[in-house]
């Protein structure tokens, strides 16, 4: 991306060129890779280098039902009980660190109100 704007990329033997890449490390909760399966259940399909998967699901009345409960938790900045509906909600799913709540690590940080998750439901997208 960086090439494709017309710049450069300044390392060692490039001194004084536009960008400087500094790597820091991961986040907390950061991950170095993304899992598209979660389970082992995986099948064949015509094609070789592509593979199906049955994987579980809530039906819409109770994942809505789950989503609701989630976003009051978040809104009332209950960390705790919001992280134990999504270990109920999501089967294979385990906890790799501890709660990291980074509105409390932060003591100048404000709480923005968003809207509730049911107008986000009638917004469309937009036509090219």
């Amino acid at each position: 991306m960086i090439r494709l704007m017309g710049l450069s990329v300044e390392d060692e033997l490039n001194p004084d060129d536009d960008i400087v890449i500094a790597y820091t490390g991961l986040r907390p909760a950061e991950k170095l890779y993304e899992e598209l399966l979660i389970g082992n259940d995986l099948m064949e399909t015509n094609h070789p280098s592509i593979l199906r998967a049955e994987e579980d699901f809530l039906r819409w009345d109770a994942l809505q039902r789950l989503l609701d409960r989630r976003w009051n938790s978040c809104q009332r900045l209950d960390c705790e009980q919001a992280r134990e509906l999504l270990l109920q909600s999501v089967r294979g799913y385990t906890l790799t660190m501890d709660l990291e709540d980074l509105v409390q690590r932060e003591p100048n940080s404000t709480v923005r109100q968003v809207e509730s998750p049911a107008t986000l439901t009638t917004l469309t997208p937009k036509r090219a």
